[in-house]
């Protein structure tokens, strides 16, 4: 199938189809001034002969060995093409029926809308090479018939019409469907999610009233005694809405009046009071044992850093995905020497500096020792403490207290690493950077060996 649109573009096909039969190869020629007849080859053969040849050449070369086998001996190329048809022509029929079957079975069930349409989309092409070619609403149908329940409503959309769809536009409409079902579920997985968490922080605060049941002055479920207890049922008065532009409350920038009045300027006590009750950033790093990388959403805490171009996202505990910006390297600073932490991940959007405790402890040769009221950091070799602090508000937090960085290192390759060292081989150059815990920056271009050192 494959073949004929090239033998017939190049006028070729003549030669497999009977229409140039075989020139015999001699004829016998009489001069007229000898008179004595001989036998020279015949031209039209010679001709034929190369064209033929290489049209056979091309039919060999399209073979597969299984086939390739079952033509040996064969010398010319309609010989070949007469082969061929006749061995595909006795299988066809029950290839005909095995596809029909495979298409009257096939189902959707875990596939993406993209696979199962390829999937039935190749089985009709195999029909249409064997010269049972599908029309479109035969194919839409078996395409309908393997789509799971959840697809109930796009297959009554499609079977009812009464204008026929191609099957592009069936392949659009699917795929629309897909898209629109992966969404719904995605909010539904927020939704949910969210949902555990209040009922999570309700049940504490019922256990906590429990807890507070029968005390004296200043318990919550009393109703008159002193000490400025909440009444039972009533409910904390919510923060207000601060705005950002005219600092006021009970509205926020987005519906302010002066949003786009460039001539405004709010109060300065306004100003001052609303930045002294607003929101700050907390600036402390805090141990995690269920993270599984360093995390910040501050860029300025990284030594180095590089974008980041992978497809990854945080995922944090009520089931929102945060983005990665950037990753790099930072360290903390200990009583003995610098705790490094390797492959930080900078997600702006995430409310707390987290340490992973296992990555700590991997890369700093280290381990953790956490008690009730405080946490220490030791070296696995020597048992020396590198660092201690106590727990503030049942969280093990280690303050952001030292320097900042005056300068930001850029990250050189490992070859540079290799002339500054004098040279060394490639396992020495890794094991010094792997010691001193330096981090370089990928090279594809560079070669195993330089030309100093060739």
């Amino acid at each position: 199938m494959q073949l004929l649109p090239y033998l017939t573009g190049q006028g070729l096909l003549r030669y497999v189809d009977g229409s140039i039969p075989r020139p015999i190869q001699t004829i016998i020629v009489t001069p007229e001034d000898s008179g004595r007849r001989s036998i020279i080859v015949n031209l039209e053969f010679t001709t034929w002969y190369h064209q033929d040849h290489l049209v056979l050449s091309t039919i060999l070369s399209s073979l597969t060995e299984e086939v390739l086998g079952s033509v040996v001996g064969l010398l010319t190329s309609r010989d070949v093409w007469c082969h061929l048809e006749k061995m595909f022509t006795s299988t066809s029929r029950a290839w005909i029926m095995q596809i029909c079957m495979q298409l009257t079975t096939i189902q959707k069930k875990d596939m993406s809308i993209a696979d199962y349409f390829n999937k039935v989309k190749r089985l009709a092409d195999i029909l249409s090479v064997v010269g049972k070619p599908l029309e479109d609403e035969k194919l839409t149908a078996y395409m309908m018939c393997g789509l799971s329940p959840e697809y109930d409503a796009l297959v009554t959309s499609i079977t009812t019409r009464v204008n026929q769809y191609t099957i592009a536009d069936v392949y659009a409409y699917m795929l629309s469907y897909e898209n629109r079902q992966e969404h719904n579920n995605t909010i539904v997985q927020i939704s949910f999610a969210n949902t555990a968490s209040r009922n999570s922080e309700r049940d504490g605060n019922n256990n906590n009233s429990r807890h507070n049941h029968g005390l004296g002055r200043g318990g919550c479920q009393q109703s008159g005694g002193r000490g400025g207890g909440r009444r039972q049922g009533e409910h904390p008065t919510p923060s207000k809405v601060v705005c950002q532009v005219c600092r006021k409350e009970g509205h926020d920038a987005l519906r302010c009046w002066y949003r786009f009045d460039h001539n405004y300027q709010a109060d300065d006590n306004k100003v001052a009071a609303t930045v002294s009750n607003g929101y700050i950033v907390d600036p402390n790093w805090y141990m995690d044992t269920s993270a599984t990388d360093h995390i910040t959403n501050d860029l300025d805490r990284l030594t180095t850093k590089e974008a980041y171009t992978g497809g990854d996202q945080v995922q944090v505990a009520n089931g929102a995905c945060l983005s990665i910006l950037h990753t790099g390297n930072s360290y903390i600073a200990s009583l003995h020497r610098p705790l490094y932490l390797n492959h930080v991940l900078h997600a702006p959007k995430i409310n707390r500096h987290l340490i992973s405790v296992r990555k700590l402890a991997t890369y700093n040769n280290a381990y953790v020792e956490f008690y009730p009221n405080s946490f220490f950091v030791k070296d696995q070799a020597t048992k020396v403490t590198l660092l201690s602090r106590r727990c503030k508000n049942g969280l093990y937090m280690l303050p952001n207290k030292w320097p900042c960085q005056a300068l930001l290192f850029a990250k050189i390759t490992q070859e540079c690493w290799h002339q500054r060292l004098g040279h060394p081989a490639s396992l020495v150059t890794l094991r010094v950077l792997h010691n001193n815990h330096i981090v370089v920056a990928p090279d594809k271009s560079s070669t195993s060996i330089c030309d100093a050192c060739q």
